[in-house]
């Protein structure tokens, strides 16, 4: 069949190529509608409690999807100064301006929910501390500082403890995703505020995705610099135009295919995903490389013509080929089966992509090189001594060293697994890990975490039976209790729920009797005292803590850090808590704030990764075992996969890069991609094999023919994506270098590890019986 598929391809090449150039002109048309942005809904696990809570009382309680900014002094002075309090107005106003902004949300010292509640003779009263107006002189300033230093809903909370640096926050519309234009407006606004005497800072998910988009043109340009670095490493390793033009040709169709097809399914491509998009389009520079190297080989035979010398590469390199684009693609489908939106278009993307390569590299290389009239097939002086390094590394295989090679790789594989055990699920860092460590929003999420103690927070509802379920004493003492169990963990800061209030109002009404800070027994009293706060209340202060039907509740824990690990820590107090806490007319629940989504992450990180790493593997085995119609070829090809998998995690581990749904996608896709280079190695040795030719022989040219397109392919990618490492962004240079080790580890496998097994062990699916011919002192693998 792949003589035939050849022969017909070679012989209607024109009728084929012209049918490509069609399709691409289509699919360039559709690329030039494809949505470049980041959803931030995509990376919420779907189904899951903790994200099916938020969705829920988003409304009553507030969204995940927040942003926090701060204007500190840099001087000696307070920000209780006619200048910064005007700027911190103006910023207030701004804010609710600003594209995405739900304007009711706004909480700043500047707004109508920051009051001050007091009582009189006349009852209770609620004060705003700066609204409408700021203060028109130095002594009304100093009278907001003295009522803002007695006021807990905003000192330590929206004013720092130092009283230079004021926060103010604000939700976003769920649905809201034009981040760069969000952030295009705020960073207008830092221009305009920040001053000798200022400092504008802004965090929160929606900046982070802000910034992501704002370095766009940077990393195209890496994109670009990435791509030269290919075709000139490319021409100065093999000699000729054709291996670099048809390669780089190839990686650009696929691209062109997926990015059209995207674009006309409405699939969006978000900015993270580039330095997969640049994994991909390297394995179609692979693929077809491996095709003009095997070209070069077949027209140098005395009397073979150019259109025969393509059909016979095509033919020959079908079925390695296939197998290998087939694992690539069915291991990256495994990536699929999570359930965050962000990790399924992942897996579409990259099954679009990998699918394309079959036509791009596989077919549409020798095709190409079927036109040429002349070729010089000569060597270049690299490319001689590429041809006698891998000379010795076959008879390095033939050797005793061989056993050398493979204790070596059962040591390494030893090693990286013990280190691999440390691996941290989640966020292995206070700070965004997208961000290098001194980058501006890290610096500025240090600067508020220190001046209040954080900005994240995590949400637990107390989910009554009914209307007024909120009033029972036993509910609130419940969640007074939590609260002050939670706070016993360093990274809770504080909290904030409706007992904390009616505690105060309680006081408040005892004449401010300290005695009176306590919550009350009884359930009329407490409707009594609900009903004062609702009554004096600003709009907006209680909705954050209680529903109008006084039915449901939340706390708001603040927690100074996303690491896994803390995460897991309050998530496993909270449960320890609930568990030993039975409410008659109300439940605890808890996954909400942008702690609960990281919590809701991380956990189907967990389960995903050890799913999909067992179906891709199993999908792997399979794959072999049905091509090569041996139980022993899906065992023998785990090798190599396995240990790039553990050196690769181990390496994560060693270097504090966490698990998170932006690194899943190279460890998970890298299954497939890693064992395409073995599969190259042992095919051409079982194909030489079959020729005739002896262990010896057939050893030695496969690595002079395959192994060059390996290491060749292996050492331009290595370099080309180590200018990942001069990105702004920590996740691309984190990637960069995952990638990098990653193709080392399967090169270094496929050149050292796949020759010694083959040449130790013998599989028969790679020797075939021939004339019942046996070989002494091996372990023959039926």
């Amino acid at each position: 069949m792949e003589h035939k598929i050849a022969y017909l391809a070679v012989r209607y090449r024109r009728s084929f190529t012209a049918a490509v150039w069609v399709v691409s002109a289509l699919c360039l048309f559709a690329v030039s509608r494809l949505d470049i942005t980041t959803v931030q809904t995509d990376f919420l696990p779907k189904g899951h409690p903790y994200t099916a809570l938020q969705s829920e009382f988003a409304e009553s309680f507030g969204g995940a999807n927040k942003i926090a900014l701060a204007l500190e002094v840099s001087d000696d002075r307070d920000i209780f100064s006619l200048p910064t309090l005007e700027k911190i107005h103006d910023i207030t106003r701004a804010l609710e301006q600003t594209a995405g902004v739900d304007s009711l949300t706004i909480t700043s010292l500047a707004t109508s929910k920051m009051a001050r509640i007091s009582a009189s003779a006349e009852g209770i009263r609620s004060e705003a501390l700066m609204w409408p107006d700021i203060p028109t002189d130095e002594a009304g300033a100093r009278a907001l500082k003295d009522t803002v230093i007695q006021t807990p809903l905003a000192y330590g909370r929206y004013v720092s403890g130092d009283l230079k640096s004021a926060l103010i926050t604000a939700d976003l519309y769920e649905n809201f995703s034009d981040y760069d234009v969000l952030f295009a407006q705020l960073s207008a606004l830092q221009a305009q505020v920040e001053d000798a005497n200022h400092v504008f800072r802004m965090v929160g998910e929606p900046i982070i995705y802000g910034y992501v988009a704002s370095l766009l043109n940077e990393t195209i340009l890496i994109v670009l610099g990435v791509l030269g670095s290919i075709a000139i490493l490319l021409y100065l390793m093999v000699g000729t135009v054709r291996a670099v033009v048809f390669p780089l040709l190839s990686g650009f169709l696929s691209c062109i295919w997926t990015l059209g097809i995207c674009a006309a399914f409405g699939i969006n491509l978000d900015p993270l995903l580039l330095p997969v998009i640049i994994l991909l389009f390297a394995r179609g520079v692979s693929h077809s490389l491996q095709m003009v190297l095997r070209f070069d080989e077949e027209v140098s035979k005395d009397g073979v013509t150019i259109p025969e010398g393509a059909t016979r590469t095509l033919a020959e390199l079908f079925r390695p080929g296939m197998l290998g684009i087939a694992t690539d693609g069915l291991c990256a489908a495994a990536v699929g089966l999570s359930s965050i939106p962000f990790l399924q278009k992942l897996a579409l993307i990259a099954v679009i992509w990998v699918s394309t390569i079959a036509i791009s590299a596989s077919v549409l290389t020798p095709v190409f090189l079927a036109g040429y009239r002349n070729v010089d097939t000569r060597p270049n002086w690299i490319r001689q001594r590429i041809t006698a390094a891998l000379a010795a590394l076959g008879h390095l295989a033939m050797s005793p060293g061989r056993y050398v090679v493979v204790g070596l790789a059962l040591t390494l594989f030893a090693i990286s697994s013990f280190s691999a055990m440390n691996l941290q699920i989640g966020d292995s860092s206070a700070g965004s890990p997208i961000f290098r460590e001194d980058s501006r929003f890290n610096e500025d999420l240090a600067a508020i975490n220190s001046k209040f103690g954080g900005t994240d927070t995590l949400m637990v509802v107390a989910r009554g039976d009914g209307p007024d379920a909120q009033k029972d004493p036993e509910v609130l003492e419940t969640v007074h209790a939590l609260q002050r169990y939670m706070e016993m963990q360093p990274e809770i800061v504080r909290s904030f729920s409706v007992a904390d209030m009616m505690v105060s109002i309680n006081r408040l009404l005892h004449d401010d009797n300290p005695h009176f800070q306590e919550l009350a027994d009884d359930r009329f009293v407490n409707g009594e005292l609900m009903y004062q706060l609702r009554a004096n209340s600003q709009p907006g202060q209680l909705e954050s803590v209680i529903d109008s039907m006084f039915e449901n509740s939340a706390v708001q824990f603040v927690m100074n850090s996303r690491e896994g690990d803390v995460i897991r820590t309050a998530l496993a107090r909270f449960n320890e808590f609930a568990l030993a806490h039975d409410i008659k007319t109300a439940s605890l629940e808890i996954g909400g704030g942008v702690i609960g989504m990281l919590a809701a992450v991380n956990e189907v990180i967990l389960d995903d990764q050890i799913e999909s790493i067992g179906v891709a593997l199993l999908i792997l085995m399979l794959v072999c075992t049905m091509v090569y119609r041996s139980s022993h070829a899906g065992l023998f090809f785990l090798a190599p996969v396995a240990l790039s998998n553990t050196v690769t995690f181990g390496y994560m581990a060693y270097q504090g890069i966490g698990m998170t749904v932006n690194t899943v996608p190279v460890a998970a896709i890298g299954i497939g991609l890693g064992v395409d280079y073995a599969i190259y190695i042992a095919d051409r040795v079982k194909e030489e094999w079959e020729a005739g030719s002896t262990v010896k022989k057939a050893m030695i040219d496969a690595m002079a023919s395959a192994g060059q397109g390996v290491l060749i392919t292996a050492t331009v990618l290595i370099v080309s994506v180590l200018l990942w490492q001069f990105s702004s962004l920590r996740f691309q240079a984190e990637m960069g270098q995952l990638m990098g080790l990653w193709m080392v580890v399967s090169a270094s496998s496929a050149l050292l590890l796949t020759p010694a097994m083959i040449y130790i062990f013998k599989p028969r699916f790679v020797f075939t019986e021939r004339n019942n011919e046996i070989f002494e002192g091996s372990l023959l693998i039926n």
